[in-house]
């Protein structure tokens, strides 16, 4: 029997709810949340991109973790995860692995992956709970500060503008 996956957009509101309900739980902080799914950005940036008391990060969502490997048929995103293997600078690596992420179901949980993993994305994930009980945390090694952030779009931006406005 095959297994059947939930939509991308519910596995977003499943993440926004454990984002306001653990935030809820402790000390609220700010949140802003930027739905990017099956819109242009999409293509350049992710399905959503946050911002949790300072800290920012981007998250593409998979129905499945089949699923992920058409992420790699899109050339753009294709070229972006081989300059982040290959040859981007060790600075950016590191920003990539605190504000870029993978989410894909894993036995119906949702399960949080460096993005820049997406080859291998299991090789060290999160349970939604622990991804966001980290991001809230103050000395948690998820999000960026707003000046990674801006250099992390930038060079996400220069990777791939080209080669989607040619599709």
């Amino acid at each position: 029997m095959e297994e059947t996956y939930q939509y991308e957009n519910i596995y977003i509101g499943a993440f926004i709810y454990t984002m306001g309900y653990i935030a809820g739980k402790g000390r609220l902080k700010d949140i802003s949340l930027n739905l990017y799914q099956q819109t242009p950005k999409d293509k350049i940036l992710a399905d959503l991109f946050a911002n949790w008391g300072g800290k920012n990060f981007l998250i593409e969502f998979k129905r499945s973790k089949k699923q992920i490997k058409n992420e790699l048929k899109k050339e753009n995103k294709n070229k972006y995860i081989r300059y982040l293997n290959n040859e981007a600078e060790q600075e950016i690596k590191n920003i990539s692995k605190k504000g870029h992420f993978l989410c894909f179901p894993v036995f119906e949980e949702l399960q949080f992956s460096v993005y820049m993993n997406i080859n291998n994305p299991v090789i060290k994930s999160w349970n939604i709970e622990v991804f966001v009980k980290t991001i809230n945390c103050n000395n948690g090694n998820i999000g960026l500060s707003f000046n990674e952030f801006k250099e992390y779009l930038n060079i996400q931006m220069r990777k791939q503008i080209h080669q989607v406005y040619r599709e």
